[in-house]
């Protein structure tokens, strides 16, 4: 009996393994919940390229409003100073509409695949309940789908965001000093390099925390479920003790990845963008 009960502990916490291949053709594959809403997504991001356009403006009306403030531009203050209003206003407007585009599309999309992932789930033979908890099962109809919206309604935003600001600012700084240019994009294969190899790490934890979030729900909901038994035996410190273990586990994985992310944000600020503070401002020594 404890035999059986450990094999099936053990097929529950089993991950299966893909390969790169179908790890990116399940990723693709949730765009198709997207692309239902492509008018929305498409205006969104229409939307953010415009504000990230617009931002990158500000500091060059900003350094003209500094010149005329001390009289070496020919613009008056005054106009000067209305065009950055005028910026920060049609910012403002474009931030506003691309927030609501990408949450209707955001939202949409995570019902959509809530209801197909839970039609899916009551279609399933018995046997497949009986290898999985009701616990597990919530936590990812829960916990997993809201680690997709964040990756639709956050991530995929601020990854359009960053490649219009890295393509705009290149040819802000190739405009400027094209000898700058060629050494921060000789840093560029660096930087790659670094995000593949810290993304290995990240997504693994990510995973592990995700397992061990649902091991979590899996404790709570064993508990509330046979809660007069709980009471019988005045068994609370030992569910206590189960799901504090969990907890831990949990925030165990999540400082690790924050780790790893501290790591590659401070490794790409120290050697990608010193080769280009050093061309700007050469130690005395060179």
């Amino acid at each position: 009996m404890v035999d059986s009960a450990t094999t099936n502990d053990n097929n529950i916490s089993e991950t299966p393994q893909l390969t790169s291949f179908e790890r990116w053709q399940h990723f693709f594959g949730i765009f198709r919940y997207v692309f239902k809403y492509k008018l929305a997504f498409i205006g969104g991001i229409i939307f953010l390229l415009l504000s990230t356009s617009i931002s990158l403006l500000f500091p060059y009306v900003a350094s003209m409003l500094a010149d005329s403030a001390v009289g070496m531009a020919d613009l008056p203050v005054n106009e000067v100073g209305m065009g950055l209003v005028a910026i920060l206003i049609v910012q403002g407007i474009f931030s506003y509409m691309r927030i609501i585009l990408f949450a209707q599309v955001s939202e949409r999309t995570m019902g959509d695949i809530r209801k197909d992932l839970y039609g899916k789930l009551i279609t399933l033979d018995l046997y497949f309940f009986e290898k999985r908890r009701v616990g597990e099962l919530t936590s990812r109809i829960t916990a997993d789908v809201t680690q997709l919206q964040g990756v639709i309604s956050v991530t995929l935003a601020e990854f359009f965001r960053q490649v219009a600001t890295l393509v705009v600012g290149i040819i802000i700084i190739f405009y400027t000093s094209p000898r700058l240019t060629l050494i921060m994009l000789s840093t560029f294969p660096i930087g790659v390099i670094a995000a593949i190899f810290f993304g290995r790490y990240i997504r693994k934890l990510s995973r592990q925390t995700q397992d061990a979030l649902a091991t979590a729900n899996v404790v709570v909901e064993e508990t509330l479920q046979s809660i007069q038994v709980v009471k019988a035996f005045t068994n609370e410190w030992f569910e206590q003790k189960r799901y504090t273990g969990s907890i831990n586990e949990v925030v165990d994985y999540a400082l690790r990845a924050a780790h790893y992310r501290g790591l590659f944000v401070s490794f790409i600020i120290s050697a990608v963008f010193s080769p280009a503070f050093l061309f700007l401002v050469p130690p005395p020594f060179l």
